[in-house]
């Protein structure tokens, strides 16, 4: 019963949302006492929202309307960056072991919720191969 609560209340301190900054990946699971073959999928999400608001002031000499007119102009701004990791680690040997990663992102930058530029693609390929020294 034990075992459950702390279990339980494990996986409900680690399914909530974390913030973090950004060097958090570096970390690469390369733990020299985990001789386990494993594999995962990170996925981070960061996103920045930016209202501008300009006034521009018309001088106006018509016979009706004689005097300065404001008009305000609102515009949204979003910056939406995704990445996709999904890493390894594989032990060829009980001595070798092989450590992959790769990283996929899809960067977005929207103006008043119109997709104005997107660039996406996969990252580079780390690679690590060890031989592991008791």
């Amino acid at each position: 019963m034990k075992k459950f609560i702390f279990l339980s209340i494990g996986v409900l301190s680690f399914s909530m949302s974390i913030m973090a900054c950004d060097l958090c990946s570096i970390y690469m699971n390369l733990e020299p006492n985990d001789l386990k073959n494993s594999f995962g999928v990170n996925y981070r999400v960061r996103s920045f929202d930016h209202n501008v608001i300009s006034n521009s002031i018309i001088q106006n000499s018509q016979k009706h309307a004689i005097g300065n007119t404001v008009l305000s102009e609102a515009v949204t701004q979003k910056e939406l960056f995704k990445s996709y990791d999904l890493w390894i680690n594989y032990f060829v040997k009980p001595k070798w072991q092989i450590f992959a990663n790769i990283s996929f992102s899809d960067n977005s930058y929207f103006e008043n919720d119109s997709l104005l530029h997107n660039i996406s693609g996969p990252g580079d390929l780390t690679l690590i191969v060890k031989n592991l020294v008791y």
